[in-house]
């Protein structure tokens, strides 16, 4: 699943703006996972490609009693220091076996 591209720094808006638009990806990056009674970063990789930050995270979790495994992998554009645009790919959440 590609997401399309988030301004999440709002650095070219109004002071304050861009503190709002963080919270709003990190509350809907939390109702992903809100459902969620177990869930453990399994690995984690950072790099860079074209100029942009590449991070990858994966977790494995359980939801309603199913064990799941996702990984996402997130391209950014940083200014400053901040994230000015992100790019998401996310593999979707996937069954895995049960740990034992």
């Amino acid at each position: 699943m590609l997401l399309p591209r988030r301004n999440v720094s709002g650095a070219h808006a109004k002071r304050g703006a861009g503190t709002s638009r963080a919270n709003e990806t990190a509350a809907l990056i939390a109702a992903w996972f809100g459902d969620s009674t177990v869930i453990d970063l399994v690995d984690t990789r950072t790099g860079e490609v074209g100029g942009r930050l590449q991070l990858t995270y994966r977790f494995e979790g359980v939801e309603e009693g199913e064990p799941y495994v996702v990984q996402q992998e997130l391209f950014c554009t940083l200014d400053h220091g901040k994230i000015a645009a992100a790019d998401l790919l996310c593999s979707g959440f996937l069954p895995r076996a049960p740990a034992g």
